[in-house]
């Protein structure tokens, strides 16, 4: 990741690094840290 900073962050990408599907990325952020993966990394698509 750090090796993509000036690249937007995409829903897509973040599954691809954490290997996760966007079910279990959209579920678990809000079980962890209470916010949307959009709210945390940003409104950017993927």
């Amino acid at each position: 990741m750090r090796a993509q900073m000036d690249r937007a962050l995409t829903i897509g990408y973040l599954c691809a690094a954490a290997g996760l599907n966007g079910f279990e990325l959209q579920h678990g952020l809000p079980a962890l840290f209470g916010r949307s993966p959009k709210t945390v990394f940003g409104k950017r698509g993927g």
